[in-house]
């Protein structure tokens, strides 16, 4: 018998008989060499999924104003107020119901009439309710502010407006009262909103006394707000036990 000899070192044909055993198994098994278990994808935490409905309903905001040309707040009234009626409850369902209606060609009947049921509210602001001038009323000879209705992208200036025209505490470390029990909507931009009220009063060496909301939209936000150590304690009236942050 002739002796063969072995492959020079770095030869491709010198592969370990290990490896040869595996792959003339898969391929008398017809089966691909297994492959690496796929890497699960990161859970979002509550405040992510809160900023990821906020970003949503901007782009369905901006739609709509493209459409008709009216402001943002009379579009996120428009939204909210015809979703509600569709029964589309939460701000992310709405803005991906609108976008979807919006950007999916060719339309159908009923989704045309859908769309100018949106854009016929938008530009009608008298029949959505309360301007947003209505959010927020000083209180207490103005050593307080009421919330009513909706706190969002739209109202959230007017609330930081009206609370610049707060009086001056007569006396050092006077109070000032947040009324937000008839508060109906919380997103992030009216939470912070409400955050920099609190860092405001406090920096003028002031207590701030908080009647909080009794929605539980707002107080779910708030919650989770607390959990992540974004706002007081004080915003709600229970401890927020039941919220995981992952």
């Amino acid at each position: 018998m002739v002796k063969r000899a072995p492959p020079p070192p770095g030869d491709s044909t010198a592969a370990p008989a290990v490896d040869a055993a595996l792959l003339s198994g898969s391929a008398r098994s017809g089966s691909a060499p297994p492959r690496a278990a796929a890497t699960p994808p990161l859970a979002r935490g509550p405040l992510d999924q809160a900023l990821g409905a906020r970003n949503a309903f901007r782009e369905a905001q901006g739609l709509l104003a493209g459409l008709t040309g009216c402001d943002q707040r009379r579009a996120a009234q428009a939204l909210r107020r015809i979703g509600a009626q569709l029964g589309v409850v939460g701000t992310a369902e709405i803005a991906r119901f609108f976008v979807r209606l919006v950007t999916t060609t060719p339309r159908d009947p009923e989704s045309q009439a859908l769309i100018r049921r949106f854009t016929a509210a938008a530009l009608q602001p008298e029949s959505l309710g309360h301007p947003a001038s209505a959010i927020a009323t000083l209180i207490a000879g103005g050593r307080g502010l009421a919330v009513h209705g909706e706190l969002d992208l739209a109202t959230a200036p007017t609330l930081a407006a009206t609370f610049r025209r707060r009086s001056a505490s007569p006396v050092l470390g006077g109070g000032f009262s947040l009324e937000l029990r008839h508060m109906t909507f919380l997103d992030v931009s009216g939470l912070h909103a409400l955050a920099e009220i609190d860092r405001e009063v406090a920096f003028d060496g002031d207590r701030l006394h908080i009647d909080p909301p009794t929605r539980p939209g707002p107080t779910r936000l708030l919650r989770i707000a607390i959990a992540q150590g974004w706002i007081a304690p004080a915003f709600v009236s229970t401890p927020p036990t039941d919220i995981r942050i992952v």
